[in-house]
């Protein structure tokens, strides 16, 4: 979805119903990113397990000490 530019924004007046329909857009298009980051996160966290899974000792030999 195209969003709508901050002059086009200002134009809307009196009518709500466009305005709603563009904050709707613009919130479908803030929640399409959100996935889409997610989604990145998911992939690095399934990268970094399987790994650590494979080759535990390239993380860390000896568990943390009490200072």
């Amino acid at each position: 979805m195209a969003r709508v530019s901050r002059v086009k924004r200002n134009i809307v007046g009196v009518n709500w119903h466009l305005r709603y329909r563009l904050k709707i857009e613009d919130l479908e298009h803030k929640l399409d990113d959100m996935r889409l980051y997610v989604r990145q996160l998911e992939r690095k966290l399934k990268k970094l397990t399987s790994s650590s899974l494979e080759n535990p000792s390239t993380y860390c030999d000896k568990p943390y000490q009490k200072l």
